[in-house]
């Protein structure tokens, strides 16, 4: 049921980008922000709340739906929350729009003068925000999972938390990021120059450890040597493409062996 859950949130997210209108995830960190002002509490302990709210929701979510209809009701809720944490924007829209105008390209956090394998890191750091990220968590636990990842971002960048709880948000962020990036890494692997691939990862100070950065590594690695910018951005969105079609697959053999439901 997840594979089909991922492959219907993707085809609506990818074909319907009106529903990031929907995409409101305030109410996610709600919680959370009641020990934002409280002195004493903790650092940790707003990163904590965020968990097992995350942890609650998702499966009174999933309950909900089986309860009420089954497991097409399961299914149905499953659909929602994937459509619900992809995003917030869609990638291909943003990548579009920014090909079309400079001034859209802040919406994929590149600056104007940024060069091809910028480009391209943009658009594969975007990926893991939007699609990796929660296409891996939801696969691991479901709808709990998704909400885990999606509150995460969200809360690193909220304003009104203190230094010490941004830091444990990034910490958590990065513990979710990690497994991501090294399959992302596998799968680029996979699809491109796998040599090339696997010693430039092997000459990182902590290959096990890699964070988000390592995607603009990446991107210089696989991506045309001097490409210009909307080279750039096409070429890192056909490889989160490639990579998902790559993941799907990987998903799909899992499926069919027992090992995923």
């Amino acid at each position: 049921m997840s594979i089909l859950s991922l492959l219907l949130g993707l085809a609506i997210s990818h074909f319907a980008p009106a529903v990031s209108a929907f995409r409101r995830y305030q109410w996610l960190l709600f919680p959370s922000r009641q020990a934002y002002s409280i002195q004493a509490v903790p650092g940790w302990m707003p990163m904590l709340i965020l968990l097992l709210f995350a942890l609650v929701a998702g499966s009174l979510l999933a309950w909900l739906g089986y309860a009420l209809a089954g497991a097409f009701g399961l299914l149905l809720v499953n659909v929602l929350i994937v459509v619900y944490c992809l995003g917030p924007r869609d990638l291909d829209r943003d990548v579009g729009q920014a090909l079309e105008s400079d001034t859209a390209r802040w919406q994929l956090k590149l600056s104007p003068d940024a060069n091809g394998i910028e480009a391209a890191g943009s658009v594969l750091q975007a990926a893991l925000a939007r699609w990796f990220g929660i296409v891996f968590w939801f696969a691991l636990l479901g709808i709990p999972g998704a909400l885990i990842y999606r509150g995460a971002r969200v809360a690193y960048r909220c304003s009104r938390a203190s230094e010490d709880q941004k830091a444990w948000f990034g910490q958590l962020l990065f513990v979710l990021n990690l497994p991501v990036l090294l399959l992302m890494t596998l799968a680029m692997a996979l699809m491109t120059d796998f040599d090339q691939v696997r010693t430039n990862w092997s000459a990182q100070a902590r290959p096990w450890l890699i964070d988000a950065a390592w995607l603009d590594r990446l991107a210089n690695v696989v991506c045309t040597p001097d490409c210009d910018t909307q080279q750039g951005l096409n070429e890192g969105r056909d490889l989160a493409w490639r990579m998902m079609w790559v993941w799907l697959a990987i998903l799909s053999l899992m499926l069919l062996a027992g090992w995923i439901r």
